[in-house]
């Protein structure tokens, strides 16, 4: 029987921007596809301007640069916490069996995040 790896990774970045407007940023799917742009494409998200919901799920065709199919991909809107600028999703597709993801805009001084 084989084993469940399992793996966390941690990225943080800085941005000369108020944690306000980044945080209103990371809940619009359009900018998801801007981020992951020249890697991986996810048509269901492109050019989708509305915020993302909490408990929303949306399934569609993962692209590896945008023209090869890996297969279908499934993002699941766990959680959107307003007061603690805290997004949480829930993610698998067949070659990846949980993929979770957890975004958090912390303010930092000099209109900074």
């Amino acid at each position: 029987m084989a084993g469940t790896m399992s793996h966390t990774i941690r990225v943080a970045r800085e941005f000369d921007a108020a944690a306000a407007w980044l945080w209103e940023a990371v809940q619009v799917p359009d900018n998801f596809t801007y981020v992951t742009r020249g890697l991986l494409g996810m048509p269901a998200l492109a050019r989708r301007a509305e915020p993302f919901q909490q408990g929303e799920t949306i399934s569609g065709w993962l692209f590896l640069f945008h023209f090869v199919p890996i297969g279908r991909h499934t993002i699941h809107i766990e959680s959107i916490d307003g007061e603690l600028r805290r997004f949480i999703s829930r993610e698998h597709n067949r070659l990846v069996k949980r993929w979770d993801h957890t975004i958090t805009v912390a303010e930092l001084p000099g209109s900074r995040c």
